[in-house]
Formats: C-alpha cells, sequence, structure tokens
C-alpha cells in the first residue's frame, strides 16, 4: 500500500481489530484499512512511498482483499479520496449504506476515474445508482 499524498504517520494499531494506517496532511488525513503497517508513528512519508501491506480481514470482502480508504478534512468531514486521483467530486459512500449488505443488489462501483462497474460475489445498496444500469 501505497501513500496517497506525502505526510506524518499518525496512528498506526487496530480499529475494531482491525490494522489501520493513518497519513496526515495538513488538516487532511488519509486513512487505510485493513493495513498492516511497514512504518511508524511520526514518521514522514513521501507520496508513493509504501506503508503497509494490504492484508485479509474478516468481512465483507472475503474471499477477496478489498481496501477501505478515506480521506477527511477535519475532525468528521468525509471526502471522496478518489478526488486524489484526478476524478472529480462524487458523493462519498459510507458502509453500510441504509445498513444492508446484498448479495443481489445493485449497486455498481468505480473503477479508475468514473467507469462503473458492478462487484463479483457481493455488493452494498448504493442510493447514487440504485437503477441497476
Amino acid at each position: 500500500m501505497l501513500a496517497a499524498l506525502a505526510g506524518t504517520v499518525t496512528f498506526v494499531g487496530k480499529i475494531a481489530g482491525k490494522p489501520v494506517v493513518v497519513v496526515s496532511h495538513g488538516s487532511r488525513r488519509t486513512t487505510y484499512e485493513p493495513v498492516l503497517a511497514v512504518v511508524t508513528k511520526g514518521r514522514m512519508v513521501d507520496r508513493g512511498q509504501q506503508i503497509g501491506t494490504l492484508t485479509t480481514f474478516q468481512g465483507h470482502c472475503l474471499p477477496r482483499v478489498c481496501l477501505h480508504w478515506g480521506l477527511i478534512e477535519g475532525e468528521q468531514t468525509y471526502l471522496d479520496p478518489m478526488t486524489l486521483l484526478g476524478c472529480g467530486r462524487r458523493p462519498v459512500r459510507l458502509l453500510p449504506v441504509n445498513g444492508l449488505y446484498s448479495p443481489a443488489g445493485s449497486a455498481h462501483w468505480p473503477t479508475a476515474c468514473g467507469e462503473r462497474r458492478r462487484p463479483v460475489g457481493w455488493m452494498v445498496a448504493d442510493p447514487v445508482n440504485s437503477s441497476g444500469s
């Protein structure tokens, strides 16, 4: 796992039993889970520097591995981390949406910038695109 931006590692540990790395970039911070850290708290990192390894964790992604990547402004303003990839602004999806997980749902997930595809094996309710198209 590579740091999305240069910054300072401000948290390495577990949250709700999941390994998490947090990198602060001034008033914003990026969060990465489940990631086993190869950095320590207080270390400065460059954009693209390895901060850890994506790992499996009991949850909705099994048997695959998935990254929960966050971008937070200030204390609690959640932003779309895809904007760091030049993808523009889109609605932020926090899981679970309406508390529902559905293997037969109609959610679509973005791949690179804006292309949407249906995930294989599981999906979540998606208020932005509930038409299934």
